[in-house]
């Protein structure tokens, strides 16, 4: 048997008190106070109500995916706010918040994230990048940007070294 994780851990500096207010008064879905809706509102009106805009969140097939949103951990200190996922997080949470920042505060700031995918497996271990601007997200693993090097370097050997001949 395995044993495998994911984490990442970023930084968004500089923040101004207003920021700060923002990424600390985040909701979350455990939290909601459900009594002081009405029965038939959506889980997505009230994230869009803190300026948590959905658009980027490719994942939401139903209100089910926002369970324990935003289900990763947000650590506000005096000028900036990390950003962690420890033993796993949900991506597309981490997507629809940074971008929902962006659109309200920054909007020619461009967050990069980084991930890396732990395992006891040899071979299975890995990670990946996300970057988020106002428009995009777009996202990678290392695998895939390993295996473009490789075949890179791969077509360079290959036309340096002379073809080899059999006698």
């Amino acid at each position: 048997m395995s044993n495998e994780h994911m984490q990442f851990c970023e930084t968004i500096s500089h923040l101004t008190q207003e920021e700060k207010e923002w990424f600390f008064n985040l909701p979350s879905i455990r939290h909601i106070e459900w009594d002081n809706y009405d029965d038939d509102i959506e889980i997505t009106d009230i994230l869009e109500g803190y300026g948590i805009s959905l658009s980027c969140y490719d994942g939401l097939e139903s209100l089910e995916d926002l369970d324990n949103f935003p289900n990763f951990q947000i650590d506000v200190y005096q000028d900036n706010v990390v950003l962690r996922g420890d033993e796993g997080f949900n991506l597309d949470h981490v997507a629809a918040v940074v971008q929902s920042f962006i659109k309200k505060f920054r909007p020619y700031y461009v967050f990069t994230l980084t991930w890396g995918i732990v395992s006891s497996r040899p071979g299975t271990s890995g990670g990946g990048y996300m970057v988020v601007s106002y428009d995009d997200v777009e996202n990678g693993n290392v695998w895939r940007a390993a295996r473009l090097t490789e075949s890179k370097l791969g077509s360079r050997i290959n036309l340096a070294v002379p073809p080899f001949k059999l006698r």
